[in-house]
């Protein structure tokens, strides 16, 4: 399987997010539900299964529901994306059925729906909101990602709480559309569902589900000047022609180091031992080796006895560290954008604006835009040191017009 793929698949999306591991520490302490909290407890529902056979095998197309297959267990309905379970398998989604398991934050099948508000409500625990819905919170740190809860009332009450987790795939581009879906039925939990671990979406979808959610807080708060507010897709932004080269093999040394040749011995020459590391076994039977230093984190895959690694991500947050043609973390924005090649070009908020290139094939250039952020993505094919050709891609994330990341993968 190949690793681009892979990246695709929900456990290693969530491993490839370590890479932001500083914002973490953000959302987990506002106490929303964020990538962290819904990815150990899926690593934990897939345990619970490793030593049970499903009760049924779903065969055939009839056996496919909305969710996808369903194969159900003692304590829950998983749902993969075909009728057979092997290593190409994958998991889209679950549903609890049994009353003595518990979810994270102690919800089970029958618990309050004001157990739920307590916990996931605490910005407005008096429901506020529109005719249908009362957003409980919501926590935008785009462009790493975006997280949000919301009620849905009718006259009976609460009917559900949905917790939304929108994360960054690695690519500025593409984020996560997984979440936790209660439903409520006579003020009780009766359904607990995990949604979309397969599932993806843009830039501009995420920042509507967000305008949807400050709508709905807007009309709760009565702040009609807030509801008025220009929606952002509307915005624009000029990005600076430059004649540079574009993005190429050469761009893999940093600080005086290739990125091909940093394996994990030379990495603690170069760079002195990590901090901490953090291996994880894949269902390819391959290994994963992330490890953090102060300001960056690397990510090697090696085989199944932890041998021939191959540095897969560098991930800079520190200034100290030297990126590609001499770039720093905190580097204003267009002086960094005008180091690489870039046609006129006028980014829309939300759309993938190109820079050079279609945008899809390398080599290519594309930017995002919105009044508060910008992501650069480029990508070029390169020879790997064992002679096979690659595709590598850095990323460049700005806030406030600074650069706040250097994302450097190849796979």
């Amino acid at each position: 399987m190949s690793r681009k793929r892979l990246a695709e698949r929900i456990l290693c999306v969530f491993i490839i997010l370590l890479c932001w591991m500083p914002f973490f520490g953000l959302a987990d302490d506002t106490g929303v539900m964020t990538e962290t909290e819904l990815g150990n407890w899926i690593a934990q529902v897939l345990l619970q299964t490793k030593d049970e056979t499903p009760l049924n095998y779903p065969v055939g197309e009839e056996a496919l529901t909305d969710a996808g297959y369903a194969f159900l267990y003692s304590f829950a309905t998983l749902y993969y994306d075909k009728p057979v379970l092997d290593s190409q398998s994958v998991l889209q989604g679950f549903a609890i059925t049994d009353e003595s398991m518990v979810t994270p934050r102690g919800i089970s099948l029958g618990s309050s729906a004001w157990e739920l508000i307590a916990i996931y409500g605490w910005q407005n625990p008096d429901l506020l909101g529109d005719e249908s819905f009362s957003a409980l919170y919501q926590l935008n740190s785009l462009p790493e990602g975006a997280y949000w809860c919301w009620a849905q009332r009718s006259n009976a009450g609460i009917v559900s709480v949905r917790c939304a987790v929108h994360a960054d795939l690695g690519t500025g581009s593409r984020y996560t559309d997984a979440g936790i879906l209660y439903y409520v039925q006579d003020g009780l939990v009766s359904a607990i569902h995990v949604y979309g671990l397969n599932q993806s979406i843009t830039l501009a979808d995420v920042q509507s589900n967000l305008w949807a959610v400050t709508a709905v807080q807007a009309a709760g708060s009565g702040d009609s000047e807030q509801a008025a507010i220009p929606n952002p897709i509307l915005l624009r932004r000029s990005i600076p022609k430059s004649e540079a080269p574009v993005f190429g093999e050469a761009d893999l040394t940093f600080a005086g180091i290739h990125f091909l040749e940093l394996d994990e011995t030379n990495a603690i020459l170069s760079l002195g031992s990590p901090d901490w590391d953090e291996w994880l076994l894949d269902d390819t039977g391959e290994w994963l080796h992330t490890t953090y230093r102060d300001g960056m984190i690397l990510t090697y895959l090696l085989d199944r006895d932890r041998e021939n690694g191959r540095l897969e991500t560098l991930c800079i947050t520190g200034t100290e560290w030297e990126g590609p043609r001499g770039i720093r973390i905190r580097d204003a924005a267009d002086g960094v954008l005008s180091r690489f090649f870039a046609n006129d070009a006028t980014a829309v908020f939300g759309e993938e604006t190109p820079l050079y290139g279609n945008g899809l094939s390398p080599p290519y250039g594309v930017v995002f835009v919105s009044s508060e952020w910008i992501t650069a993505r480029y990508a070029a094919i390169i020879q790997g040191t064992d002679g096979v050709e690659r595709e590598a891609t850095l990323c460049l994330s700005f806030a406030d017009d600074q650069l706040v990341e250097i994302l450097l993968y190849s796979w």
